[in-house]
């Protein structure tokens, strides 16, 4: 069974691309304002280039990546674009196919990543 997850997008990508997913969180006294100036406390967001950690900038698939200017990201795992929807915001998310966590898929795709 395949687990989705939904992505708010930020950069221009395709239906069967894969992405990088990661959620953030604002950590800090008062919340930062995003998406037209509506308060936004955290989200899930997809790349097309691997999460980093903040201090050693080493690709993550899965755990925190750390924490900067009270922003606190986590490293969900790799997966592919299946759709794009609009939120009743207005706002386009992507649907991804998550990639099963320790699978064949992700572990030479990490070891790729730590090649180059």
């Amino acid at each position: 069974m395949s687990t989705y997850r939904n992505c708010t997008v930020e950069e221009d990508i395709e239906i069967g691309q894969t992405v990088y997913v990661f959620k953030w969180e604002d950590v800090g006294p008062s919340p930062r304002k995003r998406f037209g100036g509506r308060p936004t406390h955290k989200g899930t967001d997809c790349l097309t280039t691997p999460c980093l950690t903040n201090m050693g900038h080493k690709p993550i698939l899965h755990g925190w990546m750390g924490t900067t200017n009270d922003i606190s990201c986590y490293a969900m795992g790799v997966g592919v674009i299946v759709s794009f929807e609009n939120t009743h915001d207005g706002i386009e998310v992507a649907r991804v196919r998550m990639a099963r966590k320790n699978s064949d898929t992700e572990e030479s795709l990490l070891e790729k990543l730590r090649k180059s």
